[in-house]
């Protein structure tokens, strides 16, 4: 989302429903009554999107016509799901237990598969 939307508002939140022009709902805090971030949720049928996402960058996509998700952090992290494809952006820190392990993708050397797993 980053169109200014509602610049120069001083409503505290705003909640839109346009069914007719945009075809959307738009919820939107901000940070009049002392919150620490704002927050967007925006539901968009007319480019199949539904995004959420605050003022610092971390966001959360779904596009449906295209069938990916995608999240972001401020860190610069990203996690893509397009297809049958995960693709992870970041520092890979795994941890949990794992009782049957199998691998069967590809870590094209950005990350080794430890023998201490399982």
């Amino acid at each position: 989302m980053s169109e200014d939307w509602g610049a120069g508002i001083t409503y505290n939140y705003v909640l839109e429903v346009d069914a007719r022009v945009n075809k959307r709902i738009l919820i939107s805090t901000n940070k009049l009554n002392g919150e620490q971030f704002k927050y967007t949720l925006l539901m968009d049928a007319i480019n199949n999107v539904l995004n959420l996402e605050d003022d610092v960058g971390n966001s959360i996509t779904m596009n449906s016509s295209s069938g990916t998700v995608e999240m972001k952090n401020t860190g610069g992290a990203t996690i893509t799901l397009s297809g049958n494809t995960v693709t992870i952006n970041g520092n890979l820190v795994v941890t949990g237990t794992v009782t049957a392990p199998t691998f069967d993708g590809n870590l094209n050397g950005r990350a080794t598969y430890a023998d201490s797993i399982g």
